[in-house]
């Protein structure tokens, strides 16, 4: 689930809104069915945080780093760069929103 007015901060891409943001996933996810994208986290560098108003749980922030691969029919996915993250996501109506994306530090 996408906020409605999401800003995601790309160090290499600029500033996104939700829908140059769905425009350019789709873009990246749909351009080449024999050359997927693929993105693992890190599990050892996944951290959250809770985020509370007055002790109400409202939202969390999640960050860590992702590995970036490329997946080709018949072959073992290619690792093709690293990036670090920061999520923040908003609980309304009991489902998790995200809001926020930072995406920064490619390598």
């Amino acid at each position: 689930m996408i906020h409605k007015d999401l800003v995601f901060y790309h160090d290499q891409g600029g500033i996104q809104d939700k829908k140059t943001f769905l425009e350019r996933t789709k873009q990246n996810l749909c351009s080449d069915s024999n050359k997927k994208p693929i993105r693992k986290v890190r599990r050892e560098s996944l951290e959250v945080f809770p985020l509370h108003n007055d002790g109400v749980l409202y939202g969390v922030v999640q960050s860590g780093i992702h590995d970036f691969y490329i997946r080709e029919p018949n072959k073992e996915d290619r690792h093709t760069a690293t990036a670090r993250f920061t999520h923040v996501y908003l609980l309304e109506n009991k489902e998790w929103i995200l809001k926020e994306v930072l995406s920064f530090d490619h390598q």
